[in-house]
């Protein structure tokens, strides 16, 4: 990372209070060109309003970075120091290196970068309320893939915080192991009745693109092509097969070709071993 003189980052996090998921940071430095007028507080906007704002900001010529902070870190560490270790990440995901850092909050950092806490920064800095954006958005991104694995829990309508609809659902069907555990009410939900829904190898191959930050767009685990998911600009399709079968392989890429004319797609072919990923080979469409 190169120094820059004078180049400050905004920083603001998403996901402290929720029950389910990450915390996701972010760190914004702006160019002296960049439009801001549009910028504003997340949490004062529409989710429509939010996500145009969100394209607008990540297609300028900016520098902006990402910290994500799972709920296993979190139950560990607690949500103040798990929040506070996502922004030292998303400092670290910047392309160069900040002179001054303007923190959403009142929380300062283990850094030796100058820093100031501002409350209630983000309806006050721009670089904040950019950082705000993002970093809600992608989180929402993340909560949304997970809504496609487990949809019996309505996670893209209350983005895993402590709703009433939320909390009726978790008394349903008691936890997943994406839940704070150290969150009431999880905390007082002893039931783990998901384990066994979990153990599902497309269920656990589904977790694990998640985790390593693929978009999951489509998953059905009673399908042999269980999941879709974006993969630096191609739409793969995932078949889970037992055993090599080259007919089916070549009827379900002629199959994509027909129904699908998005131009980067692939199949990735997921052999299963005693219910294990044994190898993954991947074709181009």
């Amino acid at each position: 990372m190169e120094n820059y003189y004078n180049l400050v980052a905004g920083i603001d996090e998403a996901g402290r209070g929720p029950l389910f998921g990450p915390v996701v940071a972010c760190a914004v430095i702006f160019n002296k060109d960049f439009d801001i007028s549009d910028i504003t507080d997340s949490k004062k906007i529409s989710k429509n309003k939010r996500e145009k704002i969100y394209q607008k900001i990540i297609s300028q010529d900016i520098d902006y970075g990402i910290g994500i902070v799972s709920n296993e870190t979190i139950d560990t560490i607690n949500i103040l120091n798990a929040t506070k270790k996502a922004m030292l990440l998303s400092i670290n995901n910047l392309k160069n290196t900040p002179q001054k850092l303007l923190i959403d909050g009142n929380q300062l950092l283990d850094t030796k970068i100058e820093q100031e806490a501002i409350v209630k920064g983000d309806q006050k800095i721009a670089e904040i309320s950019a950082a705000s954006i993002i970093a809600k958005v992608s989180r929402d991104k993340i909560v949304d893939s997970y809504d496609k694995v487990f949809p019996m829990y309505n996670l893209s309508k209350h983005k895993g915080y402590g709703t009433k609809h939320h909390v009726d659902i978790l008394n349903q069907y008691g936890p997943t192991s994406i839940h704070r555990k150290t969150f009431r009410p999880v905390l007082e939900i002893n039931e783990n009745s998901m384990a066994d829904y979990e153990s599902c190898y497309k269920v656990q191959y589904a977790m694990r693109l998640i985790k390593n930050g693929y978009c999951i767009k489509y998953f059905d685990k009673a399908e042999d092509v269980a999941i879709i998911h974006q993969d630096k600009g191609f739409v793969v399709y995932s078949l889970f097969v037992k055993n090599q079968n080259y007919e089916v392989e070549s009827s379900l890429i002629n199959e994509i070709k027909e129904k699908d004319s998005i131009l980067k797609r692939r199949l990735d072919v997921i052999y299963i071993n005693t219910g294990m990923v044994k190898v993954i080979k991947s074709f181009k469409i």
